[in-house]
C-alpha cells in the first residue's frame, strides 16, 4: 500500500531485530511523517533478550541505522 504511514506490531517481542528493522522501514516511504506501534506485554511477561530487542530498536531510529542494529543483534 504506497499511501501507508502506519504500522502496528502486536507482540513485537516475539519478533527478532532484523524483523522489527524491516517492518519498520516498511512505512512513511514518503514525504509523509511515518509510524510503527510496537505492542508488547508486560516486562516481566518477556525474556531479557526480547527486551535487549525492544531497547536497541527504541534507540536507534536514524536513517541508516542498520549496520548499528546488525551489531546489537550480534550481541544479543
Amino acid at each position: 500500500v504506497p499511501t501507508a504511514n502506519t504500522i502496528i506490531m502486536d507482540r513485537a517481542d516475539n519478533l527478532g531485530l532484523a524483523q522489527l528493522h524491516q517492518l519498520r522501514g516498511r512505512v512513511g516511504r514518503s514525504h509523509h511523517q511515518a509510524y510503527a506501534y510496537l505492542l508488547t506485554p508486560q516486562p516481566k511477561a518477556m525474556t531479557k533478550d526480547a527486551i535487549k530487542r525492544l531497547d536497541a530498536i527504541a534507540s536507534l531510529e536514524d536513517l541508516g541505522a542498520g549496520f548499528t542494529l546488525a551489531t546489537h543483534d550480534l550481541e544479543i
